[in-house]
C-alpha cells in the first residue's frame, strides 16, 4: 500500500503531537513508579492535647477489663474531633491490654494521632476506621482465644499457663527457639518458655530484635543473649537461693505422682519450685516424665512464685 502524499498539513502537525504527548506520559509514568518505591521518611505523626471532654472518656473507661472495653467498639457516638467512644475504646484495649491490631485489621494502612496522657505516657488514637474494620475486629474477637500481641502473651502467661501455647506460636519466639535449639539440639519449647518465663520481657525483645536486625544465629550470638538473659536474673537468683536456704527444714519431701498429660514445667509451678530444683532433686537426666512416675517435691517455694502477688495459685495446692 503506498502512502497517500496528500495529507493535508495539520493532520501531520497534530500526529507530531500526539506523539510528543504520548512518549511525555510514558516518562511520567515510569518516573512516578521509580519514586514510589524510593524510602521517604514517613509523614510526624500529629501529637494532640488531652481536652476535658476526650480526659472525660478516657478516665471513664480506663479501669475497664479487656472484654468489657470491647463491648464499646459498637458504640459511636461522638466526643469530639470525629472522635467516637469507640476510637478511645480501641486505643485502651492497644495501650492497656496489648490487643493485636495488626491480627485483627487485614488492611495494614492505618493512619494514626498521639494524644498525651501525662508527661511521660502516650496513646495512640487510630483514625478514620471505617465501620468495616470495627466489624472484622468484633469478627476476630469472637472466634481468636488469644487476641493479644507477643508482649501480651508473655505477660499473661505468667499468670495462665494456658497462654504459654500461643507464645510458643508467635514469630518472635520460634525465632529464639531456634538460636536455643542449634546450641542445644534436645532442648523443647516448653524448656525454653519456661526459661523465659523466669525473666522479663525487654530481656527477651533485646534477643530477639538482635535476630531481626542481624540474623545472626551463631554461637556468639546465643552467648551474647544468654548472658543478657543472666545479667536480669542475678539480682533475684541472689536472693533465691538465700531465702531458700532459710526456707529448708527437715521434714520429708512431699511425693507427687504424676498423672496423665502432666508435664515437669505444669508440676514445677503448681508446688511453686523452680523447674531446675524439681530436676535436682530426682536426679533427672532430661524433662521427660511418665504417668505413675513418683518425683519428690522441694520442701520449700520459690522466691519467685513469692514475689508474683497477682498469680492465680497465690494460694498453696495440696496432693
Amino acid at each position: 500500500m503506498r502512502l497517500n502524499k496528500s495529507l493535508p498539513w495539520w493532520v501531520l502537525i497534530f500526529s507530531c503531537l500526539f506523539n510528543l504527548l504520548f512518549a511525555a506520559f510514558f516518562f511520567y509514568w515510569m518516573i512516578r513508579q521509580r519514586f514510589d518505591h524510593l524510602p521517604f521518611a514517613p509523614p510526624q505523626v500529629a501529637v494532640i492535647p488531652l481536652t476535658q471532654a476526650k480526659a472525660n472518656v478516657i478516665k471513664a473507661l480506663w479501669e475497664l477489663d479487656f472484654e468489657k472495653l470491647s463491648s464499646f467498639l459498637k458504640d459511636d457516638r461522638h466526643v469530639e474531633d470525629g472522635y467516637c467512644i469507640r476510637d478511645f475504646a480501641l486505643a485502651l484495649m492497644v495501650h492497656r491490654h496489648f490487643f493485636a491490631i495488626k491480627r485483627a485489621l487485614s488492611s495494614p494502612d492505618r493512619r494514626i494521632t498521639k494524644i498525651k496522657l501525662n508527661k511521660s505516657e502516650v496513646m495512640v488514637l487510630f483514625d478514620k476506621l471505617s465501620d468495616e474494620a470495627f466489624f472484622q475486629m468484633e469478627q476476630f474477637l469472637a472466634k481468636e482465644r488469644a487476641p493479644y500481641t507477643t508482649q501480651g502473651l508473655f505477660i499473661k502467661m505468667q499468670e495462665d499457663s494456658s497462654y504459654a501455647t500461643p507464645f510458643m506460636q508467635s514469630e518472635e519466639f520460634l525465632a529464639v527457639y531456634t538460636l536455643f535449639r542449634r546450641e542445644n539440639p534436645g532442648i523443647t519449647p516448653h524448656e525454653v518458655c519456661e526459661f523465659f518465663k523466669e525473666r522479663d520481657w525487654e530481656a527477651f525483645k533485646k534477643g530477639y530484635d538482635f535476630l531481626a536486625e542481624t540474623g545472626d544465629f551463631s554461637q556468639e550470638a546465643y552467648g551474647e543473649i544468654v548472658k543478657e538473659f543472666q545479667m536480669k536474673r542475678t539480682g533475684i537468683d541472689q536472693l533465691r537461693l538465700s531465702r531458700e536456704k532459710e526456707h529448708r527444714t527437715n521434714s520429708p519431701s512431699k511425693i507427687h505422682v504424676i498423672g496423665e498429660g502432666e508435664t515437669l514445667w505444669m508440676i514445677a509451678r503448681r508446688y511453686k519450685v523452680s523447674l531446675d530444683d524439681l530436676i535436682r532433686k530426682n536426679h533427672l537426666q532430661s524433662t521427660v516424665i511418665r504417668p505413675g512416675q513418683s518425683l519428690k517435691i522441694p520442701s520449700y517455694k520459690s522466691v519467685i512464685w513469692e514475689e508474683s502477688r497477682d498469680h492465680p495459685d497465690a494460694k498453696a495446692h495440696t496432693s
